[in-house]
């Protein structure tokens, strides 16, 4: 009962707030149009085709090993070891000066996500991060174009 007396009262309230807010007025809608003002036009916006980006059909990413070492008796300090195969880590893609896009000085990498949170590009197939012991956690990995577009395909 309690419930519906609060959301009773919220509704009662808000009704309120939008009939004061109402009142305000005079009534003259004269005076209403001369305080409108006409919004400035939007800047035109020019939308322009991207050529595909380079194929690596044979690319690909495996976890190679996990390694799992305690630390204190509370955290785990984990190594990720990945196997890249047919991909460079660290060189430029090919066609990044003409994607007119946010490109890493340090070339291609790997996505490694972990937990949801923000990526962290790896450069090396190496990784650790200390986690806390007896915790579940979910990981990401994907190989990425040095503009950050990941590597897509059916393999």
């Amino acid at each position: 009962m309690k419930k519906v007396t609060i959301i009773s009262m919220l509704v009662a309230s808000s009704g309120t707030c939008i009939l004061f807010a109402g009142c305000g007025s005079s009534g003259n809608q004269q005076s209403a149009a001369k305080t409108d003002t006409v919004a400035a036009p939007y800047p035109k916006i020019e939308v322009s085709p991207v050529g595909n980006s380079p194929e690596f059909k044979d690319a690909q990413l495996k976890i190679k090993n996990i390694k799992g070492t305690m630390q204190g008796k509370d955290s785990v300090k984990l190594s990720f070891e990945f196997d890249v195969k047919n991909y460079e880590l660290k060189n430029q893609t090919p066609d990044a000066d003409s994607k007119m896009c946010n490109n890493s000085a340090k070339g291609q990498h790997i996505h490694f996500i972990l937990d949801n949170k923000p990526y962290i590009a790896l450069y090396e197939p190496k990784y650790e991060v200390v986690v806390p012991a007896n915790s579940e956690h979910y990981v990401l990995a994907f190989l990425s174009r040095s503009y950050h577009e990941s590597i897509k395909d059916k393999g």
